[in-house]
C-alpha cells in the first residue's frame, strides 16, 4: 500500500514537471533580450529602415542613360508601315541633383536608426516599470503572509484562554477583522500581479510566470556620460536634429532640380512604311529653367528650418526638465532607502515579535501590539516602494539617454 502511494506521488511530480519548468524564474535581462529581438514594433521599424536603405539606390537613376522609344503607323501610297523613333540620352552636366537626393535618402536611413534606438529605450523603460511593480507586489504578498501568520499566532493564544470574557471577545474581533482585511489585500495583490504579468508578456513576447529576477538594483543602467552624455545621445533630440539637416539637404535638391542640364543624345528614326527612310543623329541637348524657383523654395525651406530649430530647442528644454525630475526622484528614493533600511525593518519586526510575547504574558495589550504591527508594515512598504522608485528612475534615465545596457551587458 505504501509503495502504491509513493508511486502515485512520483507520477504526480512527473506530470507536474512541465508546469514547474514553465514557471521557472526569468531574469529581467533575459526578458529584455527576448523583447529586443522579437517585438513586432521593433521588427517593423527595422524593416522600414531596410526599405529606406534600398531607396538610396534609386537616387542614382538621374545619372544613368535614358532611352525614349516611340512607335506609330505611317501610310506610304497604298501601304501602311510601322514607324520607330528611339532616343538615347546621357547626362553630361546634372547639377549634382542625384548626389543631393542620395544625401537626403541616407539622412532618412540615419533618422530611422535613431527612431529604432528611441523605440528600444522606451520599451526597456516599460519593461523595467512593470517588472519593478511586479517585484513590489511580490514583496507585499510575502509580507502579508508573515502578517497573517503572526495574527494567527495571536488568535490561537486568545482562543487558548480558558474563560470567555468581553475582553476576549473584543480581542478576537480585532484580530479576525485584521485577518480578513489581509486576506482581501492578498486577493487584490494577486489580481494586480496578474495584470502586471499580462502586460509584461505582451511586451516581452512570451509568457511571464511568477516574478522576474531583478538582479542588483544599482546596476540597471550604464550611467556613463551623465548629463552631457544624455544631451548628446537622446534619440528624440537626435531625430529632430537630423530632420533639420534633412531640410537643408532638400534645399540643395530643389536648387539642383531648377538648374540647367546638358545631355548628349543619339537619335534613330525610321519614318517610312517601307522602312528605308532611316535617320541617325547625334547632338547636345540643353535644358534651361524658364522660371527661377530657387529663391522662393529657398525661402520656404529656410522658414521650415527655423521652425524646426525652435521645436528642437523647446524639446531639449523639456528633456532637460525630465532628466532633473528623474534625478530628483532617484535621490529621494535613495534617501528613503537610507531611512528605511533592511536592518531597520528587521529591527521593527523583532520588536513586534517581542511585543507578541509580552502580550501572551499579559505584559501589554493587544492594541499596542497591533500598532507596532502597523508601524512595521508601513516601514517595509516605504522600503519596497523606494526600491521600485529607484528602478523606475534608472528606467527613465535609460529612455532619456537611449540606452538599453543593463548590468554592463549591451543588449
Amino acid at each position: 500500500m505504501n509503495s502504491l502511494k509513493t508511486g502515485g506521488v512520483l507520477i504526480y511530480i512527473i506530470l507536474a514537471f512541465p508546469c514547474l519548468l514553465a514557471a521557472e524564474t526569468m531574469s529581467v535581462h533575459t526578458a529584455i533580450q527576448h523583447m529586443l529581438k522579437t517585438h513586432p514594433a521593433i521588427r517593423a521599424a527595422e524593416a522600414e529602415k531596410s526599405a529606406l536603405f534600398k531607396m538610396v539606390e534609386t537616387t542614382q537613376q538621374g545619372q544613368n542613360p535614358e532611352m525614349e522609344v516611340g512607335l506609330g503607323q505611317k501610310q506610304d501610297g497604298v501601304s501602311t508601315g510601322l514607324t520607330v523613333e528611339a532616343t538615347l540620352k546621357q547626362p553630361l552636366v546634372f547639377s549634382g541633383k542625384a548626389e543631393h537626393k542620395k544625401a537626403v535618402a541616407l539622412q532618412d536611413v540615419l533618422i530611422q536608426d535613431f527612431v529604432i534606438k528611441q523605440l528600444k529605450a522606451e520599451l526597456v523603460h516599460a519593461v523595467l516599470i512593470q517588472a519593478a511593480q511586479l517585484e513590489l507586489i511580490g514583496k507585499k504578498m510575502t509580507l502579508n503572509q508573515k502578517r497573517m501568520k503572526k495574527l494567527n499566532w495571536i488568535k490561537q493564544y486568545i482562543n487558548s484562554r480558558p474563560f470567555v470574557s468581553p475582553q476576549k471577545r473584543l480581542e478576537l474581533r480585532l484580530v479576525e477583522s485584521d485577518l480578513k482585511s489581509h486576506q482581501l489585500e492578498e486577493l487584490e495583490l494577486n489580481a494586480e500581479a496578474d495584470r502586471c504579468r499580462q502586460t509584461l508578456s505582451q511586451l516581452v513576447g512570451q509568457p511571464v510566470y511568477g516574478f522576474l529576477d531583478m538582479g542588483t538594483v544599482d546596476d540597471y543602467v550604464d550611467m556613463k556620460g551623465g548629463y552631457d552624455g544624455f544631451l548628446r545621445e537622446n534619440p528624440g533630440l537626435r531625430v529632430m536634429a537630423l530632420v533639420v539637416e534633412k531640410v537643408r539637404l532638400e534645399t540643395r535638391v530643389f536648387t539642383a532640380e531648377n538648374a540647367s542640364r546638358v545631355d548628349l543624345f543619339g537619335r534613330y528614326a525610321s519614318e517610312s512604311a517601307s522602312g528605308r527612310d532611316q535617320f541617325l543623329s547625334v547632338g547636345l541637348g540643353v535644358e534651361l529653367p524658364v522660371v527661377d524657383k530657387n529663391t522662393v523654395m529657398t525661402a520656404i525651406q529656410s522658414d521650415k528650418q527655423k521652425a524646426l530649430d525652435l521645436q528642437l530647442k523647446q524639446e531639449t528644454q523639456k528633456k532637460e526638465a525630465q532628466w532633473q525630475v528623474a534625478l530628483s526622484d532617484l535621490n529621494r528614493a535613495k534617501r528613503v532607502l537610507s531611512l528605511y533600511s533592511s536592518d531597520w525593518v528587521l529591527q521593527m519586526e523583532s520588536g513586534l515579535d517581542q511585543a507578541i510575547d509580552a502580550f501572551k504574558k499579559g505584559q501589554t495589550d493587544l492594541l499596542s501590539v497591533l500598532e507596532l504591527e502597523s508601524q512595521w508594515v508601513s516601514a517595509a512598504y516605504m522600503q519596497y516602494t523606494a526600491q521600485r522608485d529607484v528602478i523606475n528612475s534608472y528606467g527613465e534615465f535609460a529612455e532619456l539617454s537611449g540606452k538599453t545596457s543593463l548590468s554592463g551587458d549591451t543588449l
